[in-house]
């Protein structure tokens, strides 16, 4: 399909392709290169430290042993102990990597979670059927130039695993809710419970063969390190660690309400057991939820790229649903800002192109900006604390955007929908419906 030129009243220089291109290549070339240099080669040369991966190192030891990885929250998990708080899947997953030591293991991972990335990358644009090579190009910008990504691979966090398997589900969602999309998503919960909103979407939009697969494969998966060690990361660690906590890297709206009631908690990172909190997250997440349910409506949606935004907005919704959400756990909001820029090519929708660059300025840049004067010694508490919640606008920016686009309808759609490499079968999917 010829892509076509974004409407506008007046002459505009992105309107000339080959400045567009001129423009992702200018872009693009030096943000390659750092790109490769802090996640690839520099590490590989200089041996960094890998932030959390000492931690899970220190658990897939413990568990080769037959040791409990969570021995050191034997008297309660404080927010930010520097301990192993994950369910145990990923530290036993791990014990291979044992022999070759803390540093070799950490290097390991981070080829691991950079091939991840490739993986979701591919995953998408197989999905999305892209309209023009430049959004290929643009999303991959996008992409290795996240903050999130940067901050996951510092730290060899597996939230990337988790993202190339939602790249996987977008996949078996779009082409007709393969069951082998239910268990990606099974095994990522497995992993790290970061999704709600994705096993709310799969029982709304009675997706039987993907929740059934979900289900089943996330208990066989959390069972293979051990009943016992998911029973004490359940009874142990699941509750406090998902507390509520203001600290400020915490973007969920639950800990913008800590904040708010207790400003202390901005730089203590304490998780007061404050009723009033507590009413008022039910709140949003009530708010959240019905909003989601009556924008997504009943039946589920036929063409592509109205799949894609519901399992986008499903994905976006999650962070406003869980206690703590930090730069770590946003980094999966690459697959709504990624369907919403797609969304923006394919429908000439100028509030989805916004929606996908603001997003990602207020999640990335922005909050990087203000960590970058804190560094330097900027102490100003007023415009510390606003400018802190720009990650849960850019989160809330997304989740409007792709709830937006659920309700978008015109002949564009149609048309890409007809001609796109994608098919599906109505008789299983229901009425065509955006």
């Amino acid at each position: 399909m010829a892509p076509r030129p974004l409407k506008s009243n007046r002459p505009s220089a992105l309107a000339n392709r080959r400045f567009r291109w001129l423009v992702l290549l200018l872009a693009g070339v030096p943000l390659a290169a750092n790109y490769a240099w802090w996640t690839a080669v520099g590490p590989a040369l200089l041996r960094p430290s890998f932030g959390d991966q000492s931690f899970v190192f220190a658990a897939a030891t413990a568990i080769r042993s037959g040791g409990d990885p969570y021995a050191w929250i034997a008297g309660g998990y404080t927010y930010g102990k520097p301990v192993y708080i994950y369910p145990p899947l990923w530290a036993w997953l791990q014990q291979p990597l044992v022999p070759l030591g803390n540093e070799a293991a950490a290097l390991a991972l981070l080829a691991l979670l950079q091939l991840c990335l490739v993986l979701f990358l591919f995953l998408v644009y197989r999905a999305l059927d892209p309209v023009d090579p430049q959004e290929i190009v643009l999303g991959v910008i996008m992409a290795i130039s996240f903050v999130p990504v940067f901050a996951n691979l510092w730290s060899d966090q597996v939230n990337l695993v988790v993202l190339a398997l939602s790249g996987l589900l977008l996949v078996a969602h779009i082409r007709g809710d393969g069951w082998w999309g239910g268990a990606a998503y099974g095994v990522a919960m497995a992993l790290k419970p970061l999704q709600p909103g994705v096993g709310l979407l799969l029982a709304w939009g009675r997706r039987t063969r993907m929740l059934i697969a979900a289900v089943v494969a996330g208990v066989l998966v959390s069972l293979l390190p051990g009943p016992h060690l998911l029973y004490l990361y359940l009874t142990r660690v699941f509750g406090s660690a998902a507390a509520a906590t203001g600290y400020r890297d915490n973007a969920a709206p639950a800990g913008f309400l800590v904040r708010l009631l207790h400003p202390a908690s901005f730089y203590d990172g304490s998780a007061p057991a404050d009723l009033l909190v507590r009413v008022l997250y039910g709140v949003v997440v009530l708010t959240v939820v019905g909003v989601t349910w009556w924008r997504l409506g009943w039946r589920p949606r036929v063409r592509p790229l109205g799949r894609a935004l519901e399992v986008g907005v499903a994905v976006a919704a999650s962070p406003l649903l869980l206690g703590i959400a930090h730069t770590f756990h946003l980094v999966l909001l690459l697959l709504p800002i990624l369907v919403l820029l797609h969304g923006g090519f394919a429908r000439s929708d100028r509030l989805a192109l916004t929606a996908a660059v603001g997003g990602w300025l207020l999640v990335g840049p922005v909050h990087s900006a203000m960590l970058s004067l804190v560094s330097y010694g900027f102490n100003n508490d007023l415009v510390l604390r606003v400018w802190n919640e720009s990650q849960l606008a850019g989160i809330v920016v997304l989740w409007l955007g792709c709830l937006h686009g659920l309700g978008e309808r015109g002949s564009e759609l149609d048309r890409h929908a007809v001609s796109g490499g994608l098919h599906l079968d109505p008789g299983r999917l229901g009425e065509a419906r955006r």
